[in-house]
């Protein structure tokens, strides 16, 4: 027998489990699905398992537009902020805290327990969770939607595709929504990688792994265009760059790595000038002559 609910919503990450816990408050009868054998898989591999949720830093409209799509994010902002999120989990039973720039974890630095904290809010709302199954269609029928999985047909007034992108296929970011939201006549954007380390060609890349850089400047070049630059962290990898500076400037330079030649600049110490600087690095090099340059950058 098919089962009928109020809203449906495909996909059990933070999206899809947020939109089922706040449609049950409304007093919704409400179904999650999901492909993995667990909700939020790809959460327990953030901030390197200790799941960086937000941060505190006060979001006006100043701080959000330094964004892409700062308009449309100002507007969710308002509905839900992180100082909702923060206090959503802290009347939920999970301590928080903020480290030193001012970003928020656990207490306990372990992303599984925020996903248990999820999975508790999603059972005492009474969302019906299906895991382990796979969508296989949607279709509309008059004012319902016929959601076929390989286990069973649901029946539903709303649907919500929250299966994410196409970033992490080993957690289940296939690409499916894309595929279900265009059958529905919904256009779609194609979606380019973002939040990722970035490949460089130059062989001497690979000399650098493991040195990590504090407080750099990053500015990465379309045709000796500046296209975007971040303030923080960089990490050299055996592939390239990577660390929280190269992430945020990463999706800017996949929307643009087909246009021309890319650069990426580096400046190691922004807050110097050039005089102060060049006396500086002959100061280090004099005192650490017997030292290769890459353990000379390491300190």
């Amino acid at each position: 027998m098919d089962e009928k609910y109020d809203v449906v919503i495909i996909g059990g990450g933070p999206a899809g489990s947020f939109s089922a816990i706040f449609s049950s408050q409304r007093g919704k009868k409400v179904s999650l699905i999901d492909k993995n054998n667990q909700i939020c898989k790809k959460l327990l591999l953030t901030g390197k398992g200790k799941c960086n949720l937000t941060n505190m830093n006060e979001m006006n409209e100043e701080y959000i537009s330094k964004y892409r799509n700062g308009k449309f994010l100002i507007n969710v902002f308002h509905q839900f902020s992180n100082i909702d999120l923060f206090n959503f989990f802290e009347n939920n039973g999970l301590k928080l805290k903020i480290d030193t720039g001012k970003r928020v974890y656990p207490e306990s630095e372990n992303a599984e327990d925020v996903v248990k904290t999820i999975r508790k809010i999603l059972d005492n709302n009474k969302v019906r969770i299906f895991l382990k199954e796979k969508v296989i269609g949607i279709k509309k029928e008059k004012d319902s939607f016929i959601i076929k999985t390989d286990k069973r047909t649901l029946i539903s007034e709303k649907v919500v595709i929250a299966t994410g992108g196409k970033s992490f296929p080993e957690t289940g970011s296939e690409g499916d929504g894309f595929i279900f939201a265009h059958r529905f006549g919904h256009k779609i954007i194609k979606p380019v990688p973002a939040l990722c380390g970035i490949e460089i060609k130059e062989e001497f890349i690979k000399n650098w792994q493991g040195i990590n850089l504090k407080n750099v400047c990053v500015s990465a070049f379309l045709n000796n265009k500046r296209i975007g630059e971040e303030f923080g962290e960089v990490l050299f990898t055996h592939y390239g760059v990577s660390g929280p500076a190269i992430l945020n400037l990463s999706g800017n330079i996949s929307e643009n790595i087909n246009k021309g030649e890319i650069k990426i600049v580096i400046n190691f110490k922004p807050a110097l000038n050039e005089e102060i600087l060049d006396r500086r690095l002959q100061r280090e090099i004099k005192e650490n002559s017997n030292k290769t340059l890459k353990n000379l950058f390491k300190n």
